[in-house]
């Protein structure tokens, strides 16, 4: 039915940074144990210790620290929770770059949710984050308490954060998807000036 869709690029993946001009990285690739899902502490775990690695080296380490966990959080929750397959691979990286950080999770998901996240997207990117937040909120409570659909909402509403996403087929699975998912902060609101 959805077969060979070419789903659009959103947000920060259109003017894509040069890895090369990175000042920093860090990646993390692993396949996703079903404990993460059953002990979602591990995610907030991997996701302390990327923001630690990377608060270090600010001047107001603890407010860095807790955005950054809170992003990355996110970003690997979504990636595990929207994994076709328990068995594999997410990748999660993040980039400092001169005046930004680039957080990213990448996995793999199955067409249904391909759908469903482009169909969620094109309402982050075209509506306004505060009033799509309060929507949301409805639509849970009638609807869909398991899924919320906050999180990624939140970042851009509470972090101003600039959201890129890309959705490509796989050339080895015609019925599975490459997601990235890409949250951008600015280095000076981060820090809070």
């Amino acid at each position: 039915m959805h077969a060979n869709i070419k789903y659009p690029v959103y947000g920060s993946y259109i003017n894509n940074e040069d890895r090369n001009a990175s000042l920093s990285d860090i990646s993390i690739d692993f396949i996703v144990p079903m404990e993460l899902i059953t002990q979602w502490k591990r995610c907030g775990l991997v996701a302390d210790f990327i923001a630690y690695y990377q608060s270090i080296k600010h001047r107001n380490k603890k407010r860095v620290e807790s955005i950054l966990s809170t992003v990355t959080n996110e970003l690997l929750e979504n990636a595990i929770k929207f994994s076709s397959d328990k068995n594999k691979l997410v990748n999660l990286s993040l980039r400092q770059y001169s005046s930004k950080i680039s957080i990213e999770a990448i996995n793999i998901c199955d067409i249904e949710q391909a759908v469903e996240l482009d169909n969620f997207i094109s309402k982050i990117v075209s509506e306004d984050p505060e009033v799509l937040f309060y929507k949301q909120i409805e639509y849970a409570v009638k609807h869909d308490k398991a899924s919320s659909k906050l999180g990624i909402i939140t970042l851009k509403k509470d972090y101003n954060a600039q959201i890129g996403i890309k959705i490509s087929e796989k050339k080895s699975a015609s019925s599975l998807y490459d997601i990235y998912v890409k949250v951008t902060l600015d280095s000076k609101e981060l820090e809070g000036e």
